[in-house]
């Protein structure tokens, strides 16, 4: 049994394509950063609800029975929970994506890539879980890594190496770990409501609750959800289709077979796989600041991530 009391497949029992649907689900989720980039110039709110809204629509189409079914026999603290799992990974995806108009796919992907250790910081708090010795020694990893991205002289707007994305490198920063913050909150309600609600449903219903709360954002804001040119159409699809519904879907599936610090420590690939991409389709190398705070928070997330299995 893990930590939330779930079963966990033993590797006689996982299932032969376990493994590469977990690779898969990381590859696809690197993919995210660049198709964000790739979809301008539509508004990071708009993208956020595209994006979910599409991932949505495909898996109430696939499990629309189940999720009816779920919702209907839900508690009313049930069901309280899944619209507070939606409203927090609508602000997840809303400032993850906001962040990439201000700094580097870099900066974004590794600031947001810290939840285990948000996760770690607030469940004793939240749900009474014990955050043990090796969490504590990955939250400070972590804290080293975010100090040395906040104030390494290349992360200021006039850095040699900045780039040109950097507009406003701080406000990004934050925005990337508010993204990380929030992320760890829907994981910590995910725990409680996943036990009365399954998988598919689950998801079903928080990606359609972010979509809600996304549109309704940008209807108050005043921003555009359509009017875009084919192109930008085409990339807010990739944006649903690959990182959301093969990568977010993809390793919430692989949490059936393995356990959440092997899945989280696998997920550092993401932002290293992230900024080889927009390296490669951005011109976006990564600053010597990100290099090394960067090196410290994956070592945090991996400390944190072992320190759960414990």
């Amino acid at each position: 049994m893990n930590q939330s009391g779930e079963a966990r497949s033993s590797p006689s029992e996982r299932p032969r394509w376990a493994w590469p649907l977990l690779f898969a689900a990381v590859l696809a989720v690197s993919t995210g950063a660049l198709f964000v980039r790739l979809a301008d110039p539509a508004p990071a709110m708009a993208k956020a609800a595209w994006r979910c809204t599409i991932a949505a629509l495909v898996l109430l189409a696939v499990g629309h029975q189940a999720t009816a079914r779920a919702w209907a026999e839900a508690s009313p603290r049930t069901r309280r929970q899944l619209i507070l799992a939606g409203f927090v990974l609508a602000v997840h995806f809303g400032t993850w994506i906001l962040s990439l108009s201000y700094t580097t796919v870099t900066s974004t992907m590794v600031l947001g890539s810290t939840a285990p250790a948000w996760t770690a910081l607030l469940a004793p708090r939240l749900i009474g879980e014990r955050t043990t010795r090796a969490q504590w020694q990955g939250i400070l990893l972590c804290g080293v890594g975010i100090a040395l991205l906040a104030f390494w002289p290349d992360a200021s707007p006039g850095g040699d190496s900045a780039g040109p994305t950097a507009s406003q490198p701080l406000l990004g920063n934050l925005l990337a770990l508010a993204g990380a913050i929030s992320f760890s909150l829907f994981l910590i309600v995910g725990r409680t409501a996943q036990r009365s609600v399954p998988a598919l449903p689950y998801l079903g219903i928080a990606y359609a609750g972010a979509a809600v709360f996304l549109i309704l954002g940008c209807l108050l804001l005043g921003l555009p959800l359509t009017g875009f040119d084919a192109r930008t159409y085409g990339w807010l699809l990739a944006l649903a289709l690959v990182p959301q519904l093969i990568g977010h879907s993809g390793y919430n599936l692989a949490l059936r077979f393995f356990s959440a610090a092997t899945v989280s420590i696998l997920l550092i690939g993401e932002p290293i796989f992230g900024t080889v991409l927009a390296w490669l389709f951005l011109a976006e190398p990564p600053t010597t600041g990100e290099l090394l705070g960067g090196v410290f928070l994956l070592l945090g997330i991996v400390r944190t991530a072992r320190g759960a299995a414990r």
